[in-house]
């Protein structure tokens, strides 16, 4: 007697695996009241050139980098920590801000963000803490091996309109089972919709101020430290709310 499965995997429509039991749920995702730092500094071309895929290319020269580090206190995927390193690119006249490399410290966001978009996701603490007028973020990985930190003095009270939205843009890749070459290989855009907070008094809590990111070191597992700060442009404290849909196709490399 043959006892044939009777699963078949067209009757579901999962975003992840496992199939029966997924990973996370389904977008859209929220998060309320979240807090980040993030700055903005002039890079090195020749050092970041690798870290960005063709056909894609620097919205600037020099090259804009950006460091960002959340606290996302609330979410649909649970409280966690992250961490982007960025850079303001073109493709066909539009602006993005292409990932190169993200740091998560649980496994939901994780899972959600690798398989349904392509973020470069990986597990690694990630620290936040406000002290006197500074915050502050950083990552180890491992734990006790400091890879960089970020920090941010508010000092001047912005407006919501002064958050300029831009979709991110990330490189998803799916290698053939049998290492031969890629079953998938694109540049997916994902409006990753940033609005800062407006308290009940009018007021936006969004700051700029004075800012650094300082890396230490070099780590072969996890090469931040290419993206060197030449010169800071901006920096910004503030709590936000987030929506993230699904993404969408932007290049197809095997089209």
């Amino acid at each position: 007697m043959n006892l044939k499965g009777k699963l078949n995997p067209k009757d579901y429509v999962p975003d992840v695996i496992p199939l029966t039991d997924p990973g996370c749920g389904r977008p859209d995702w929220l998060y309320r009241n979240i807090q980040m730092i993030n700055v903005t500094y002039e890079t090195d071309y020749d050092s970041v050139a690798e870290m960005l895929p063709e056909p894609l290319e620097f919205a600037t020269n020099p090259p804009l980098a950006t460091v960002m580090v959340s606290n996302l206190i609330f979410s649909d995927l649970g409280e966690y920590g992250e961490a982007f390193l960025l850079f303001a690119v073109k493709y066909k006249g539009k602006d993005f801000l292409y990932a190169p490399n993200l740091f998560v410290t649980q496994e939901e966001p994780l899972i959600a963000g690798r398989e349904i978009y392509g973020f470069p996701k990986k597990l690694a603490d990630v620290g936040f803490k406000h002290q006197r007028n500074q915050f502050m973020g950083w990552v180890e990985r491992p734990t006790g091996k400091r890879l960089f930190d970020v920090v941010v003095s508010p000092q001047n009270n912005l407006k919501q309109e002064d958050w300029k939205h831009t979709d991110a843009l990330v490189l998803k890749q799916i290698p053939k089972e049998d290492g031969s070459g890629l079953d998938v290989c694109k540049l997916v855009g994902v409006d990753y919709h940033i609005t800062p907070i407006v308290g009940t008094d009018g007021i936006a809590e969004f700051f700029s101020g004075k800012g650094s990111v300082s890396f230490y070191g070099m780590s072969a597992d996890d090469p931040w430290y290419k993206a060197s700060v030449k010169k800071v442009v901006n920096a910004v404290y503030g709590r936000f709310n987030i929506h993230l849909p699904y993404g969408y196709e932007v290049y197809d490399y095997l089209k």
